[in-house]
């Protein structure tokens, strides 16, 4: 599976917003997987601030969701995601683990 994954800390934010200003709508057919690395609370926040750049894409990410391509996922709060292939469907997976 072909996907663009983006990665972020301390600061990210901001570069976070002009990055997905820059990509939105040139990659319709590939889902984005974003972690932000911050607390839950604002990972909400930050979700909510990008579904204004990114509507109608940034949707939910629930364990075992199935990614739709031209979908933006951002991670929740204090959790890594991945995606898994299951039973020929690619699935996203939650995790906290330190790698």
């Amino acid at each position: 599976m072909r996907a663009i994954a983006i990665g972020s800390s301390t600061g990210g934010p901001q570069a976070l917003a002009k990055v997905l200003q820059g990509l939105a709508g040139k990659f319709p057919n590939l889902p984005m997987f974003i972690t932000q690395h911050m607390p839950p609370t604002f990972t909400t926040i930050l979700g909510g601030t990008f579904k204004d750049c990114l509507r109608p894409s940034l949707r939910g990410r629930q364990e075992g969701e199935v990614v739709v391509s031209g979908t933006v996922y951002l991670a929740p709060g204090n959790f890594h995601m991945q995606p898994e292939k299951v039973d020929g469907k690619v699935i996203i997976r939650l995790n906290q683990n330190r790698r």
